[in-house]
C-alpha cells in the first residue's frame, strides 16, 4: 500500500502543468459552489424577511373575499370586530406582535400635482417593532408610541415625494373612498419622509397610523388583515391552523380566512423554485468541472501507458492499479477542495456577506419585489463542508473511467507504447 502511495505522489508531481489545471479546476469549483450557495442563502433570506415584515407577517387573518379581491382593496371586506379578534390571539405564547393594518387607494395631492398612492394604515407601535420603516427616515422623524388624537401625519416615500415636490411639514390632501363607498378627503402634514432603497415602498406608498385612518375611511374597530409575528417562523403554518379553528369556536365572523406566509404572494412556489435554480447552476458547474477533470486524468493514463504496461509485467494486480489512480485523485481533490473551500469562504464572508453587490439600479424596475437594494451573502460553514466534499466527490468520480481503463490495460500491448 506504501508503494501505491509513493506512486500516487509521484505521479502528482510528475506533470506539473497538468496538476495544477486540474488543482485549478476544482477549487474554482469548490469556491463557486460555495460563494453561490452563500449568496443566494443571504438573497433568499433577505427576500423572506422583507416580504414578511412589510407585506405578509407571519400568519394573515383576512376576510375571504378580501383575499380573493386584495388588488383592488375593497374596504367593505374587513375583519369586523376587531378588538374580540385581538383577545383571541394576542396572549398565544408563541405570538410576538400583533399588527392590525387598512390597505386602501388614494390620491395625494399638493399644490396642483397629484400621485395615485396606497394609504398603509397601520398600528404604529407594533409597526415600529416589526417592519422597521422607523430606521428607514432620512427626514422627518416617526410616530410616537402614543396614538391618542388623531391627523398625526403621514410618511412617504422618497420617490413620491419627489414627484410631488413636497417635504417634511407640507400639507397634503389625501383623497379617498369610505368603506361605504363615499369619497372622502383629509388634510394631513407629511411627518416623515422615507427611503428603503426598494421601488415598492419607496414609490407610490405612504404610512398612516390607524387612528387616522379609522376617521378617514369610516372604518371603527375594523381592519381588513391582521399580520401576526411568531417566535419561530416556521411554526406558521401550524400556528394559522390552530387559530382558525380558535376564531371558528369563539363565534367569530366565519368568513375570516388565516393564511401562514408560505401560501402568501406564491412565496412557498417561489422558493422552490429558486431553490431547483441553485440545484441546476451547482449542476452545470459540476458538470463542466467534471468533464475537465476526467479529460486531465485520462492524458494522465495515456501519458502512463508504458508505465502501467511495465508495472503489470511485474505482476502488479489490477486491483492496485485501480487504487493507485484512485488515491491519486483523492489526494488532488483534498487539495483542491481545500484551497478552493478556504478561499471561497474567505470571498463569500469578507465580500459577499459584508460588503455585498449594489443592485440599485436593476432594483428600479424590480416593482413588487421587497429585496434591499444591496444584495449581501450569508455565509456558514456547513457551506465550506459541502463545497469541500462535493469537489472531492466529483474529483473521485471523474477518475474512475480513467482508473478502469488504466486496470484494464494488457501489459503486452502497452509496453509497446513508445
Amino acid at each position: 500500500m506504501s508503494m501505491i502511495i509513493k506512486l500516487s505522489f509521484r505521479n502528482i508531481y510528475r506533470n506539473k502543468r497538468r496538476t495544477i489545471l486540474t488543482l485549478s479546476t476544482i477549487s474554482f469549483t469548490v469556491l463557486a459552489s460555495i460563494v453561490f450557495l452563500s449568496w443566494m442563502k443571504g438573497i433568499m433570506d433577505n427576500w423572506i424577511d422583507n416580504s414578511i415584515r412589510f407585506a405578509y407577517g407571519h400568519v394573515k387573518i383576512a376576510h375571504k373575499e378580501y383575499i380573493k379581491k386584495e388588488r383592488i382593496l375593497p374596504l367593505e371586506f374587513s375583519v369586523k370586530n376587531l378588538s374580540r379578534v385581538m383577545v383571541e390571539i394576542k396572549n398565544d405564547k408563541e405570538v410576538t406582535i400583533i399588527r392590525q393594518r387598512i390597505k386602501f387607494g388614494a390620491q395625494l395631492e399638493f399644490q396642483g400635482k397629484t400621485s395615485d398612492c396606497l394609504g398603509m394604515a397601520v398600528n404604529t407601535a407594533a409597526e415600529k417593532r416589526s417592519s422597521r420603516i422607523q430606521k428607514t427616515i432620512i427626514r422627518g422623524n416617526y410616530w410616537n408610541d402614543d396614538q391618542s388624537g388623531t391627523r398625526q401625519g403621514i410618511l412617504i416615500g422618497i420617490t413620491t415625494a419627489k414627484e410631488l415636490g413636497v417635504d417634511v411639514n407640507d400639507d397634503v390632501t389625501v383623497l379617498a373612498r369610505t368603506a361605504d363607498f363615499s369619497p372622502y378627503l383629509l388634510v394631513y402634514k407629511i411627518r416623515g419622509i422615507f427611503k428603503t432603497g426598494m421601488v415598492s415602498l419607496d414609490k407610490g406608498l405612504f404610512y398612516i397610523n390607524l387612528a387616522d385612518a379609522s376617521d378617514l375611511l369610516n372604518m371603527k374597530d375594523s381592519a381588513n388583515e391582521i399580520l401576526i409575528m411568531l417566535k419561530d417562523k416556521n411554526k406558521a403554518v401550524e400556528f394559522a391552523v390552530k387559530i382558525a379553528k380558535q376564531l371558528n369556536d369563539a363565534g367569530l365572523d366565519g368568513n375570516l380566512k388565516v393564511i401562514p406566509w408560505q401560501e402568501q404572494g406564491g412565496m412557498g412556489n417561489l422558493i422552490e423554485i429558486m431553490k431547483v435554480m441553485m440545484g441546476i447552476f451547482i449542476l452545470i458547474i459540476g458538470i463542466v468541472a467534471g468533464l475537465t477533470i476526467l479529460n486531465t486524468m485520462m492524458m494522465s493514463v495515456f501519458e502512463r501507458t508504458h508505465e502501467i504496461g511495465m508495472i503489470r509485467a511485474l505482476g502488479m494486480k489490477r486491483i492496485k492499479i485501480l487504487t493507485m489512480i484512485i488515491s491519486e485523485s483523492i489526494t488532488i481533490g483534498i487539495i483542491g477542495g481545500l484551497i478552493g473551500g478556504l478561499s471561497g469562504s474567505a470571498l463569500a464572508y469578507f465580500f459577499f456577506e459584508k460588503v455585498g453587490v449594489d443592485y440599485s439600479k436593476v432594483m428600479e424596475s424590480a416593482q413588487g419585489w421587497y429585496m434591499d437594494p444591496i444584495m449581501k451573502g450569508d455565509f456558514e460553514p456547513y457551506q465550506f463542508v459541502i463545497g469541500f466534499l462535493a469537489g472531492v466527490f466529483l474529483t473521485v468520480i471523474s477518475a474512475l473511467y480513467p482508473a478502469y481503463r488504466a486496470s484494464k490495460m494488457k501489459p503486452v500491448k502497452a509496453l509497446r507504447v513508445i
